[in-house]
């Protein structure tokens, strides 16, 4: 097996190290020295492939009820759902799984921890053996700042014809990691950002929108213009 010495000595050879998509003995040296956190990688010669990381599904799910209380509008100054239960939140034992029947809708976090480097964005993608059964993972929110750290959510679809049952601790997504120039600002400096650190899923934050408060003000200064009328 490679030596982190050996795999150090190898890529010193491409000295500035080159742009792009990194491969396999560069996530490994990343890995074990510490830049990257995947934490944990319970088998490195599994999950690491050519140029990508597997990641494994997580214990806690979001389950959605279908339009419990109608359409969804951040925006509105009043929320038509006080009581937050279009969703419920669940733990599952691998040794269970979840069963998602044709067209449900959750949300999930990977297994893993991850903290990228300042200079390391990734791109979030399932893997094929899933995506034979109709399983998506993510909807359109695969990309991953540089700076990023915390578990990822991960926004499950089944669009097969199917009921799929998903187990924890599977490996249902890769990272394909890309080295890029150092961030001025990386995701964990930023203070306006709303998934920093989290150790699960997390449902949308959308309505801490700085937009979404200047829409919300301008709705409410309408009715009650209305109203004075």
């Amino acid at each position: 097996a490679e030596t982190s010495i050996e795999l150090e000595d190898e890529i010193r050879k491409e000295d500035p190290p080159r742009p792009g998509l990194l491969v396999d003995r560069e996530i490994k040296l990343l890995l074990r020295g510490g830049d990257l956190r995947v934490i944990p990688v319970i088998d490195e010669a599994q999950q690491i492939g050519s140029s990508s990381i597997d990641v494994r599904l997580g214990h806690n799910f979001e389950v959605f009820f279908a339009n419990i209380h109608g359409p969804i509008d951040v925006c509105d100054p009043q929320p038509v759902n006080p009581d937050n239960d279009e969703s419920r939140y669940v733990e599952i034992d691998h040794l269970d799984g979840i069963m998602l029947s044709p067209g449900q809708f959750v949300l999930a976090h990977t297994l893993e921890y991850i903290r990228l480097p300042p200079n390391l964005a990734a791109q979030l993608e399932g893997r094929s053996s899933f995506a034979r059964m109709g399983i998506q993972v993510h909807m359109t929110a695969g990309f991953v700042d540089a700076g990023f750290e915390g578990s990822l959510t991960l926004e499950i679809a089944n669009f097969g014809p199917a009921a799929v049952k998903l187990y924890p601790g599977t490996r249902i997504a890769q990272l394909r990691l890309f080295r890029v120039s150092s961030s001025e600002r990386p995701y964990s400096k930023n203070t306006n950002i709303k998934y920093r650190g989290l150790l699960s899923q997390n449902k949308t934050r959308q309505s801490r929108d700085p937009e979404v408060d200047m829409i919300k003000n301008a709705i409410s200064k309408a009715r009650e213009s209305g109203r004075k009328r």
